[in-house]
């Protein structure tokens, strides 16, 4: 159960409402009865999608490691190289060296946007726990470093979750020493989250996140409140945009490009849409502008709301709920898809992994999280695996005798 993506929904949401209660931050809103009522209505939902489609998740059984080719660890690390050259240096030392997170990124070429790393290191961890071959475990590896070294720390972060979805899909269920296991690496990687953001931004916690006296006098290192803030504000986003506004923001054409559209071609297609809102309502709004409203914030730059926040500034309630619809449609298309792909265990932990980032953006649009669903409909078996040639031989052999 724990492999299905509405059982994921369930417990990343839950979760986080659950470390929100903690009130580590002084810009946090307490919860309103309408949000609790939201977010139950859906785990419920959730819980009965669950069970009509857990016949469809699949058990981890037929998968074969080593279909992607070894050239393929070559082109992760090409790009990587030329993600450096462009950048002028490694990100993360010229960082260090003094340089200015947020102008170096502005210059960035992104090259890794175009390419699989994250399908990569995904099915290679697939890989690894199928084949236990150490090699694929090291090349999984690649492009979580890659990723810190370019200090895009979620991206990393949606390699390592992957790769727990994989273990996850592959063992059927969870034993008391994984959890163990699981609880200690959550803690270095929650711990590790908060050191990135320090390089990023340092000491700005404080300012941008206003953590609480009793956080600031326990004993909690200070780094890991950069991880709480991160995991929770998105939650606090939605509290103060129910809080704030009536739901009757934007038009019908607006909450369609922003919110079922890729993002790349949104971006193109609000401001157009922003100019026809001022010529023919006479609102102020810029025709650089993306939206023709703001959602309001906790705090400046941190915009992160869920799959729902903005669509409810749209029409109320009625958009988180049409939102829930477009996610739930979405994987269970998704799985039908992938059924009888040779990557279905890869695959369905990305998956996972896009309900689990929900938490924070709305996913289903996300131009740099999209392609990781697509590429494993559209890789082909290029090569037998040493392991299904051995398979294949051997009942070949077995055979002839």
């Amino acid at each position: 159960m724990l492999a299905n993506p509405f059982v994921v929904f369930i417990l990343s949401f839950g979760m986080v409402l659950l470390i929100y209660q903690l009130g580590w931050s002084e810009l946090y809103l307490p919860l309103s009865y309408d949000v609790l009522l939201f977010f139950a209505t859906t785990f419920l939902s959730a819980g009965l999608l669950a069970r009509f489609t857990s016949p469809a998740i699949q058990n981890g059984r037929g998968y074969v490691a080593g279909l992607l080719p070894h050239y393929a660890t070559w082109f992760v690390i090409v790009t990587f190289v030329a993600e450096i050259l462009l950048a002028g240096g490694v990100p993360i030392l010229l960082v260090l060296g003094g340089k200015e997170f947020y102008t170096q990124e502005a210059n960035a070429v992104h090259l890794h946007a175009f390419t699989f790393w994250i399908v990569f290191s995904t099915i290679r961890f697939a890989d690894f726990i199928y084949s236990r071959n150490l090699r694929y475990l090291i090349e999984a590896g690649l492009p979580v470093l890659f990723f810190g070294l370019l200090i895009y720390r979620g991206s990393a972060l949606m390699c390592l979750a992957s790769w727990a979805f994989i273990f996850v899909i592959c063992n059927r269920s969870l034993r008391v020493w994984h959890a163990a296991v699981a609880g200690a690496l959550a803690i270095l990687i929650f711990y590790g989250n908060g050191v990135i953001g320090d390089i990023r931004s340092p000491q700005q916690e404080i300012l941008i996140g206003e953590p609480t006296k009793a956080f600031k006098e326990s004993v909690i290192p200070r780094n890991f409140f950069w991880s709480y803030l991160y995991s929770t504000v998105s939650i606090a986003n939605l509290q103060l945009t129910v809080d704030l506004m009536d739901g009757n923001k934007g038009t019908v054409a607006e909450f369609v490009a922003s919110e079922f559209l890729p993002d790349t071609i949104s971006k193109r297609v609000l401001p157009l849409l922003n100019d026809g809102i001022s010529s023919n309502m006479g609102n102020l709004v810029s025709r650089d502008q993306l939206y023709g409203w703001e959602q309001p914030q906790v705090s400046p730059g941190l915009n992160i709301s869920t799959i729902f926040g903005r669509s409810y500034g749209f029409f109320g309630w009625l958009g988180p709920a049409i939102m829930f619809v477009a996610l739930c449609s979405f994987i269970v298309t998704y799985l039908i898809l992938i059924r009888s792909s040779p990557y279905r265990v890869p695959a369905l932990a990305l998956l996972n992994t896009l309900v689990l980032f929900c938490l924070f953006n709305n996913m289903l649009v996300s131009a740099a999280t999209l392609p990781t669903l697509i590429w494993p409909l559209l890789l082909p078996p290029w090569k037998r695996s040493p392991e299904r040639a051995t398979a294949e031989s051997s009942r070949a052999n077995h055979g002839q005798g």
